[in-house]
C-alpha cells in the first residue's frame, strides 16, 4: 500500500536529507519498510545438481540477509544433498540474523558457500568470471530479484570464489519484523525439467 501511494522519494528525502528533528526520527522505519519484502514467492535452482526448490521469504530488507538464511536453511533441510553439510557463521551473527542483539556480533562476517545468480545462468554447473554481473547483488532489495512467473530466481552455482558480507546487513530494524526464509518443498524431476525449459525461453530478464 505504501508503495502504492508513490511517496519513495519523499520518504527517502525526509530520510536522508533533513536536519535531525525528533519528530521525524522514525521516518528511518518507514524508509526501511519500502525495501522489505512480504511473502515473497523463490525458486532456487542447483544446475550442477538438476535439483531446486520453492521457498517463501518474508520481512527481508536486502538480499545478503535472505542469502545468509537462505544458506542456513540449505544446510539444515538438505546438507550434503546440495553439497552444503555445514553452516559456516558465527553463531553470534545468525541470532542477529533471526532478530536478536547480540553485541558480539559486531565485527564478524560470513562468507557464501555458494555464488547466488539470477535466472540467466541456469544452464551453468559453476561460476564463470562472465557471471560476474548475473549475481544477485546483496544491497538490493529482494522484491529485486528476476522472476519468472512472479518467482523470483535464484541459481545455486558452485565457486571457489566467496561473497563476504558483515554484521550490518543481517540487523533487524524493527522488533515487529520477524525475517525468515522457508523452504516449502523440492521440485520434482519433471517439475525441474519444465522450469529449466521455461527459463530457456526467456529472451531477457523479467
Amino acid at each position: 500500500m505504501l508503495a502504492d501511494l508513490e511517496l519513495g522519494e519523499k520518504i527517502r528525502y525526509l530520510t536522508e536529507e533533513t536536519p535531525q528533528r525528533p519528530y521525524l526520527k522514525s521516518i528511518t522505519y518507514v524508509n526501511s519498510m519500502l525495501k522489505t519484502c512480504s511473502n515473497k514467492k523463490l525458486l532456487v535452482l542447483q544446475p550442477s545438481r538438476q535439483q531446486g526448490f520453492y521457498a517463501t521469504v518474508n520481512d527481508l530488507n536486502n538480499c545478503f540477509h535472505l542469502l545468509f538464511l537462505l544458506e542456513e536453511q540449505v544446510v539444515e533441510k538438505f546438507g550434503a544433498k546440495y553439497g552444503a553439510e555445514k553452516f559456516f557463521a558465527d553463531e553470534s551473527l545468525v541470532r542477529l540474523a533471526h532478530g536478536e542483539y547480540p553485541q558480539e556480533a559486531w565485527g564478524k562476517s560470513y562468507s557464501t558457500r555458494f555464488m547466488e545468480c539470477n535466472y540467466t545462468t541456469a544452464d551453468h554447473a559453476a561460476f564463470k568470471n562472465d557471471d560476474s554481473m548475473r549475481m544477485i547483488w546483496g544491497e538490493m532489495p529482494p522484491d529485486y530479484i528476476p522472476a519468472i512467473d512472479r518467482y523470483g530466481v535464484i541459481v545455486l552455482l558452485e565457486t571457489t570464489v566467496r561473497r563476504s558480507f558483515d554484521a550490518p546487513f543481517l540487523f533487524v530494524p524493527h522488533i515487529a519484523l520477524k525475517p525468515y526464509v522457508r523452504i516449502e518443498r523440492e521440485l520434482t524431476a519433471k517439475e525441474y525439467a519444465a522450469r529449466m525449459g521455461k527459463i530457456a525461453k526467456q529472451d531477457g530478464i523479467c
